[in-house]
């Protein structure tokens, strides 16, 4: 590890305190200019739990990047409220619905249980 990931690291409690996590959240984009000039794909590789990604990502991207070992899982959170059949979908290859954020956190059922499933055949 270089100089700066070390003094962030022992910053925030140390490895040895990372290594027992159960679960983390973290909003982290990889991506972009920054994470081009910064090359560091595998930085990630330090924390042994098993790392989610999500935001803005479709199901081709997801598998790209668990190719590239840059996470273990993609969350599809928007993409699910739109498509409850969601697993069916990607695995098709069909067309996902259009998502309706006016209706997201609101007060009714509206916007989360109205959106069409695929034809049953």
């Amino acid at each position: 590890m270089d100089n700066l990931l070390t003094s962030a690291i022992e910053a925030h409690g140390g490895l040895n305190a990372w290594n027992k996590l159960q679960s983390l959240h973290a909003n982290v984009s990889i991506g972009g200019a920054l994470w081009e000039l910064k090359q560091l794909p595998g930085l990630f590789k330090i924390y042994g739990g098993t790392l989610i990604l999500n935001v803005g990502i479709n199901a081709q991207h997801g598998a790209h990047l668990i190719a590239e070992g840059a996470g273990d899982l993609i969350a599809f959170g928007k993409d699910y409220i739109a498509n409850p059949d969601l697993a069916e979908r990607i695995r098709l290859d069909a067309r996902l619905n259009e998502l309706r954020p006016e209706y997201f956190y609101g007060r009714s059922a509206a916007g989360y249980t109205d959106y069409p499933t695929l034809p049953q055949s």
